[in-house]
């Protein structure tokens, strides 16, 4: 019974995007290789290298390729699996001559949730008559707060939420009240959708080309978007990511023995968890987007790589969300329920209650979950 999900946002961090072909992170933070902060106590550690210190920073719903995709190893010599080392885009950003490696797909209905879809139910996306989910705000900040913290003018798009709930998810307790509004550099400044449907099926038209982009990867990067900017979010959860990854021994070959395709991004963020009339809580083609490093964004993260160590074949350790993997980083074993003894039992009132997902679709519909809870009845 594993916790593998957090409870959904209803506004979004900043460029919470995430590419396409790898799982998706955790929140960020620090830590050392020893307890307390005192630069003393660290200074007498005895270490076997010249390193005192191991500082983490875990990017929240990214992947390698959504920071990395587009980007060249500096040192002589060096290699690196990406995007533009696959030809999947260009240097620039456009598609590259093997872009298809990135094709995405939709599903038909399925009876049950599936790990690896199967490939006869499968429609390749394409720009005519199966367009690809396009990328849309999903709660961002509108407009940059003013100097005096109004956050709530900032997030009209969020009436579920009050103005105390607001004002901290906006504010920073590290800074002086005259800076708050640097918290917000980056809103959307889009206005239309409002209120009426949350805003959260907003096309993002800062993309470049949004509304008819092409079923694979693209470039967060135009006159009116970069790497500062608030983004929709993307899936953080278990049955999302591992549905996205599109698993399958059908599938496997040398060149690819997991048989994960990676080809269903958009179409599960567009559809599980979909009501009759509006999408609840995330957004829709933005898994697909990333960041172009060599055209000078993420300009912090490039300079890191450039003169660090950079990997491109990690893994985190629990496929889900963020609370998830802090404990696994942690501790080195997952969250589960137990009956006081360590054995492992239901979440509380049985695998019935809303406490454990049921990822099987509602009769009638393409992939809505039958219950969208935080936990998973392992032996089910």
């Amino acid at each position: 019974m594993q916790k593998s999900v957090g409870t959904p946002r209803r506004w979004r961090y900043k460029a919470a995007c995430c590419a396409s072909v790898l799982a998706l992170g955790a929140l960020g933070y620090s830590a050392t290789v020893y307890g307390g902060s005192s630069t003393d106590k660290a200074a007498s550690v005895k270490t076997a290298s010249p390193i005192k210190h191991l500082i983490v920073l875990i990017g929240e719903n990214r992947s390698f390729d959504h920071y990395f995709g587009v980007y060249k190893p500096k040192g002589a010599g060096q290699t690196i699996s990406n995007i533009l080392s696959k030809g999947i885009v260009n240097e620039d950003g456009t598609p590259g001559p093997h872009f298809s490696l990135a094709q995405q797909y939709s599903v038909a209905p399925q009876p049950s949730w599936y790990l690896g879809a199967p490939n006869s139910a499968k429609t390749p996306y394409n720009i005519t008559s199966n367009l690809m989910p396009q990328p849309n705000t999903n709660f961002p900040p509108r407009f940059q707060d003013d100097p005096n913290g109004n956050f709530s003018a900032s997030f009209p798009d969020a009436p579920l939420m009050s103005f105390a709930q607001l004002a901290p998810l906006g504010g920073e307790t590290d800074i002086q009240p005259v800076n708050q509004e640097l918290t917000t550099t980056g809103s959307t400044n889009i206005t239309t959708g409002g209120p009426s449907n949350n805003g959260n099926q907003t096309l993002d038209t800062r993309v470049p080309g949004a509304g008819s982009l092409r079923p694979g990867p693209y470039p967060l990067l135009g006159v009116n978007i970069n790497d500062d900017d608030y983004t929709g979010d993307t899936t953080h959860r278990y049955f999302q990511a591992a549905q996205q990854q599109d698993c399958s021994l059908a599938n496997v070959t040398t060149e690819n023995p997991s048989g994960c395709l990676n080809d269903l991004f958009p179409f599960v963020m567009d559809t599980y968890d979909r009501t009759a009339t509006t999408q609840k809580n995330f957004s829709e083609g933005n898994s697909m987007a990333f960041y172009n490093a060599e055209l000078e964004e993420v300009a912090i993260f490039k300079q890191l790589a450039d003169r660090f160590t950079l990997s491109d074949n990690f893994h985190q350790s629990f496929l889900g969300g963020t609370a998830a993997n802090h404990v696994m980083f942690g501790t080195g074993d997952a969250i589960f329920w137990t009956d006081g003894m360590g054995n492992a039992v239901p979440p509380p009132g049985g695998a019935a209650t809303a406490e454990a997902a049921n990822p099987n679709p509602v009769a009638g519909t393409i992939n809505q979950y039958t219950t969208d809870a935080d936990f998973a009845n392992c032996s089910e």
